[in-house]
Order: structure tokens, then C-alpha cells, then sequence
């Protein structure tokens, strides 16, 4: 009987530390992550969100990964009236403090991207936060089935 309620009092102790200590974490420590790889983050993206606040109405940027190719293309109306249409390629490394770094290289011999950014894809995958290295501006992606046809149709790049 004795060995019976120490064990549990051995439990509730234990259970006791670990929520204590989730207390102290915020909500994105607590959120499930998955591995940022190319596979992971393959697919379709809408940004839903820059540095912590919605998109101005009628403003969009659209975000294509490619997982195989290590490649992608942006469609946005962000900095022009018009969707404008951007390409690249792009590389995945961990940093000194475990961290994913995205770093990248437009087509057409635009260069080098301005900054690098840690990428964190949340689990079950649907969304994908983007912190600049640099900057400290956070993007809040969501994955979506697809990019709508008249955005790709409409797109000019240059």
C-alpha cells in the first residue's frame, strides 16, 4: 500500500513540474512543428498575414514550391497594381541553434534574395511562418489546393 502511494504521489509530482513548466512557454512553443524540409513545404501558399496583421483588402501574394526542383514562383500585387510574377531557387540549411534558414536566388540574374529567413512549417503542415533574419518581419502562410487561374493568367514578370 505504501509503495502504491508513493508511486502516486512520484506521478502527481512529475504531472505538477511539466505543467508548471508549459505555463512559461507561449503558444507557438507549444504548437506541434514538423521538419522544415523541401517536401514539406512543397506546395501552394497564400500569405494570409505580414508581421502579425492581415493583408490590406485587395492585396495578395501567392507563394508556388517547388520540393523537387528546389524552386519557386511568387504572383503578387504587393508593391504594383498588377501580379507581378517572380522565380527562383532556393536552399534549406540549419543554423548554429537548430534553426531552418530558407535562403534564395532570383531567376534572370536578379541576385541573391535581401535576407535570410527561419522557416517554421506548423504540423499537420498548413501553415508556414517566416521570420527575417534581418529584418524580424514575420509572413504567415496557408497552405491552399491551388493558386487561382486568373492571378497565374494575369501575371507579368520582369
Amino acid at each position: 500500500m505504501q509503495k502504491t502511494i508513493n508511486t502516486l504521489l512520484a506521478i502527481i509530482l512529475c504531472a505538477t513540474m511539466i505543467l508548471s513548466s508549459c505555463e512559461n512557454e507561449s503558444m507557438a512553443d507549444v504548437q506541434k512543428t514538423t521538419p522544415t524540409t523541401y517536401t514539406s513545404m512543397a506546395g501552394d501558399w497564400q500569405l494570409s498575414s505580414w508581421s502579425a496583421g492581415p493583408l490590406t483588402e485587395g492585396l495578395y501574394s501567392y507563394l508556388r514550391i517547388n520540393g523537387k526542383e528546389h524552386s519557386f514562383a511568387t504572383w503578387d500585387n504587393i508593391s504594383t497594381m498588377y501580379t507581378h510574377l517572380t522565380t527562383g531557387s532556393f536552399t534549406i540549411s540549419m543554423d548554429d541553434y537548430g534553426h531552418y534558414i530558407v535562403s534564395g536566388r532570383y531567376d534572370y540574374n536578379l541576385g541573391e534574395w535581401n535576407q535570410q529567413y527561419e522557416v517554421i512549417v506548423l504540423y499537420p503542415a498548413d501553415t508556414m511562418l517566416w521570420r527575417g533574419e534581418q529584418s524580424g518581419e514575420v509572413l504567415e502562410y496557408r497552405r491552399i489546393e491551388s493558386i487561382p487561374g486568373d492571378i497565374i493568367a494575369d501575371a507579368r514578370q520582369e
